[in-house]
């Protein structure tokens, strides 16, 4: 398999796991809890480079977009294939788009670290991608709920959900990351 063809597979195989782990996320009221979608985000940054870590993180959260309830209703507003294009990139695209990207793009920052070990790397990087997402996420909910006191009282909820998320991405992802450049994977995957 040359460069080319592995890269594609990889990123489909990384995009498709992505948008199915975003959407199988668990919500309570209007924050989504337990999202293990920068799992495949940061394995994709790490192995296929920083562009393709982007690429991957912005396709996965417009795909998941597009099943949102209210962003299905806008779209059957469209009346034509620019409208749709207006649509998206008005209402789609925001700061929740911007931190899923900044998960794209940590895998490939655990890389260029060039540390032996993921793992410390991961240690470093994936908190910190976490306290940025949840502020993007944070900015971005305020600007558009109708009641920004429910977003706030929603704070402290959201940052103890980190707590527990961030060490599961950091153990899953290290753990995925070792077993892929394992000697076996790694002629395949031509790391």
């Amino acid at each position: 398999m040359n460069n080319k063809t592995r890269n594609l597979t990889l990123a489909a195989v990384f995009a498709a796991l992505s948008i199915a782990f975003k959407l199988l996320s668990m919500n309570f009221n209007d924050f989504r809890l337990l999202n293990f979608s920068p799992i495949t985000l940061l394995l994709a940054g790490y192995f296929l480079g920083l562009k393709q870590g982007l690429l991957i993180a912005f396709l996965t959260d417009t795909v998941y977009a597009f099943f949102l309830s209210g962003n299905i209703a806008l779209l059957k507003q469209a009346d034509s294939f620019w409208g749709i294009i207006l649509i998206v990139a008005t209402k789609f695209w925001n700061l929740f788009t911007v931190s899923t990207m900044l998960w794209g793009a940590s895998g490939a920052f655990i890389r260029m670290l060039g540390l032996k070990r993921p793992l410390v790397a991961l240690i470093i990087v994936a908190p910190l991608t976490g306290i940025t997402e949840t502020a993007l996420n944070t900015i971005q909910m305020l600007w558009g709920h109708p009641s920004p006191e429910v977003v706030i009282s929603g704070l402290p909820l959201r940052i103890f959900n980190q707590l527990f998320r961030v060490p599961l991405i950091i153990m899953v992802t290290n753990t995925l990351m070792v077993q892929l450049e394992q000697k076996e994977l790694k002629l395949y995957l031509n790391l």
